[in-house]
């Protein structure tokens, strides 16, 4: 039977010392690789890696909203985490930062961030090749399998009234159904 609880509560590792979490109903994503051995939550402007079975984890990003890429977990920035999916080899994690309307990559193994998708200077719905490709606002993020046994990445682009699909590798941005921009509703092929 699977229960319910209001709160999650865990051991964190973070620049300033060690400390217990609770994470209440406010997190933005949450992630468990296949194993279930990691489990990734976004909350708001940070991201935190939990071990699952020790219950121990690292918290990513300080906690106040910023632009920053890198190897430092307690230097990176997230703007409004809005949801996280874990790779399905389960070496990354893919980011939804909203705010800067952008997709990150955060590597499982070492915490490093970068910008793989989306620009934190174009508020848009546009099609291109990493971060040529223009967000708005992007939100939900899940990952599948094509017929061509190509990974894909569905996101939602909230304030774009899209869903837009990202290829990996690759990272080929690309309208999958929406009308990019417009607000409303119509039935269609």
């Amino acid at each position: 039977a699977i229960g319910t609880a209001s709160t999650l509560s865990f051991t964190l590792e973070s620049p300033g010392g060690v400390y217990e979490q609770t994470f209440r109903a406010n997190m933005n994503g949450i992630d468990v690789t296949k194993d279930n051995e990691w489990m990734v939550v976004g909350d708001t402007h940070q991201v935190v890696r939990v071990h699952v079975p020790n219950r121990t984890g690292v918290v990513v990003g300080p906690g106040d909203s910023g632009y920053v890429d890198g190897t430092d977990a307690g230097s990176i920035k997230f703007t409004t985490v809005n949801h996280i999916a874990i790779h399905p080899d389960g070496d990354w994690v893919a980011i939804a930062d909203g705010g800067n309307h952008v997709i990150r990559r955060m590597e499982m193994a070492t915490l490093e961030v970068s910008t793989i998708a989306g620009s934190r200077r174009r508020s848009a719905t546009v099609d291109g090749v990493g971060i040529e490709a223009g967000f708005e606002m992007p939100y939900g993020l899940v990952w599948y399998v094509d017929a061509n046994q190509s990974d894909v990445l569905l996101i939602t682009d909230k304030t774009g009234h899209a869903v837009r699909k990202m290829t990996y590798p690759g990272l080929v941005v690309t309208l999958l159904c929406g009308n990019g921009g417009v607000s409303g509703f119509a039935d269609g092929a």
